[in-house]
């Protein structure tokens, strides 16, 4: 399952950079969580998926769901969209170490040395592959900083609000619920920006962006998250987040670097390993 998911998702900064080429953050957004959303809806109405709303956990499922994808994908977008699918995947793979901050500051966990001191590599590989890149400028491309910002710090929170949803839902239902809201969100959102119809029309008109949209719905959103959720459930949260971000951040970089043209250099590959070291320090002993 991690290998899979590790794939999918490292290809999926590839693939959201080129839907950016015919379509808006919130148009690709639309048409990837509505293509999730049929997909689940099919097996609601062939009576192989059911959501009980009536369980206390219910209150965690739509929260999971509106921190991600709702808020998560929104950020994840806007940052490849505003810098590069390889410095996108570089700074998600830090979503580990913020979850352990989180977990240090609001929920008193202690941390040993070797833990912070991970913490601080992995974010130094993140600011070494952005500071030495080529043309850099904090000014120029802070939205895209703020954004993928926004994108760690929501996707630590849905890791830690991922466990509970599925304490109380198997990972099919948490994902559908997922797909869902995502799909009514964003066809919301769609809406009032004026592009539900130039959305479809766009996907009409260039085949490869409809071939992506089910490559980003089918597999990156229903088949990834549910090995996610599964995996969120089975194994320990951290240990969990480890493994997926240093695989996912692998595939991501060497992704864009070699098929999409993103600037690479002594800088992209220092900023790797320093974080994907980072990350398994501050995971170790944890």
């Amino acid at each position: 399952m991690v290998i899979v998911a590790s794939l999918m998702w490292g290809t999926s900064f590839l693939s959201i950079k080129i839907m950016l080429r015919w379509l808006e953050p919130i148009q690709v957004l639309t048409a990837r969580w509505t293509v999730a959303a049929i997909f689940f809806l099919i097996l609601v109405l062939i009576g192989k998926l059911r959501i009980d709303v009536h369980k206390p956990e219910f209150k965690f499922l739509v929260l999971n769901a509106i921190i991600e994808p709702c808020l998560y994908s929104v950020f994840e977008t806007y940052a490849v969209d505003l810098t590069s699918a390889s410095t996108s995947a570089i700074f998600i793979a830090t979503i580990p170490c913020v979850v352990l901050l989180m977990q240090v500051v609001f929920f008193h966990r202690k941390a040993k040395p070797a833990v912070l001191f991970g913490i601080l590599i992995a974010f130094a590989g993140v600011f070494v592959c952005t500071y030495f890149a080529p043309g850099f400028s904090l000014s120029g491309r802070a939205a895209g900083f703020v954004a993928l910002g926004l994108t760690i710090l929501t996707g630590a929170l849905y890791a830690l609000t991922s466990p509970r949803a599925g304490a109380g839902y198997n990972s099919i239902t948490v994902t559908a619920m997922m797909a869902f809201v995502g799909c009514l969100v964003f066809h919301i959102e769609n809406i009032a920006m004026g592009n539900e119809v130039a959305t479809f029309t766009a996907l009409a008109a260039h085949p490869e962006a409809l071939a992506l949209t089910f490559y980003l719905g089918l597999g990156c959103s229903a088949l990834c998250y549910f090995i996610f959720n599964r995996l969120m459930v089975v194994m320990d949260t951290a240990v969990a987040n480890n493994i997926i971000a240093n695989s996912v951040t692998a595939v991501g970089v060497i992704s864009g670097v070699l098929l999409l043209g993103d600037p690479g250099g002594w800088y992209t590959a220092v900023g790797l390993v320093l974080t994907i070291a980072g990350v398994l320090l501050s995971s170790k002993d944890s």
